[in-house]
């Protein structure tokens, strides 16, 4: 199991099996809308980035109308995000996150793509991923 993995299951409580396909769904959102050659540096330091990216593509698909109380609730959360970031939370209901687990989960991974990125990479990110400037900021020092 790669450190991300188990670090962000510890963290946030969130089962090792979830926590995959939640980096693989963010990671999907990321791979459709950044340029390529900025994504190939996210997946730089995300080791086995395709493997999460299968493990979310292969997750079935349920929820119904919890999915799109999750995507209000998340929204609410974040800022009201739209576009990329309204379709990674429905993504991420489908999946089985809660608004509470969506809480937990998204700001930890974005503290870990801010911790890792190349500052050019980070700034496209930024534009994609909801709540990296508030975890950014909360965090410098």
């Amino acid at each position: 199991m790669s450190d991300i993995v188990s670090s962000l299951a510890s963290q946030t409580g969130i089962a090792t099996d979830m926590v995959r396909k939640g980096l693989g769904a963010v990671l999907k959102m990321l791979r459709d809308q950044l340029p390529a050659d900025v994504f190939s540096k996210v997946q730089g330091v995300l080791p086995g980035g395709d493997e999460y990216i299968a493990a979310a593509d292969s997750a079935g698909q349920s929820g119904g109308g919890l999915i799109g109380a999750v995507t209000g609730l998340a929204g609410k959360l974040f800022g009201g995000a739209g576009g990329a970031s309204a379709d990674l939370f429905g993504r991420l209901g489908q999946l089985g996150f809660s608004a509470d687990q969506l809480k937990a989960f998204l700001p930890r991974v974005l503290e870990f793509l801010r911790e890792k990125l190349p500052a050019d990479a980070l700034e496209h990110v930024k534009g994609l991923m909801p709540g990296l400037p508030e975890v950014a900021g909360a965090t410098e020092s």
